[in-house]
């Protein structure tokens, strides 16, 4: 059984947070692929560097990384969201942002088939920043579609980060843009 919480943030944060992510100040930098870590993903195949299936490349943002022990000036804008949320947390493991557009690549797909970490002690947070059309799709272990969820603006999907799920790139917006916390409980 999924299971998935939704949870709605204030609206005063939420624009504050969209306000901030859409700004020309905000760094966003190029990734080739929307996964973190290829090894999390179970069925991709690399030929000559190139993924044999299809993706898309996104924007990036990296609040915090514990792993590298890095985090970015607008760090405590990502932490006043989470805290806005009422979420119960241990600590951070990582929390990210991404931006995608609409991809000739992927046409009407979904992205890669993934978990956030694959150990049973770590949540994800999903918050998206904006109104889109770029759902949020789950799977089952055998990889057969369960739920999905479209993207609206101040509200989040709290679930386990080893659930496999996808996201898809906006057809009818100009972009889909979303937080990841990774969080140890």
């Amino acid at each position: 059984m999924l299971n998935v919480k939704v949870i709605k943030v204030k609206k005063l944060i939420q624009d504050k947070i969209e306000q901030l992510l859409t700004s020309d100040n905000f760094g966003w930098f190029y990734n080739p692929t929307t996964i973190y870590d290829t090894k999390n993903i179970r069925k991709l195949k690399f030929s000559e560097n190139k993924f044999d299936e299809k993706d898309t490349w996104q924007f990036t943002h990296k609040f915090y990384d514990e792993l590298y022990n890095t985090s970015s000036y607008y760090y405590e804008n990502a932490l006043d969201l989470f805290h806005a949320t009422k979420i119960k947390y241990e600590k951070f493991l990582r929390i990210k942002a991404n931006f995608t557009v609409p991809s000739l690549q992927l046409e009407k797909h979904h992205q890669f088939i993934h978990r956030d970490v694959k150990k049973d002690n770590i949540t994800t947070f999903l918050y998206y920043v904006n109104d889109s059309d770029g759902d949020t799709i789950f799977f089952d272990d055998n990889e057969k579609e369960t739920k999905r969820f479209k993207p609206k603006k101040g509200t989040g999907l709290l679930f386990k980060s080893n659930i496999l799920h996808a996201g898809s790139n906006p057809v009818k917006y100009d972009k889909r843009m979303i937080i990841n916390y990774n969080f140890y409980e």
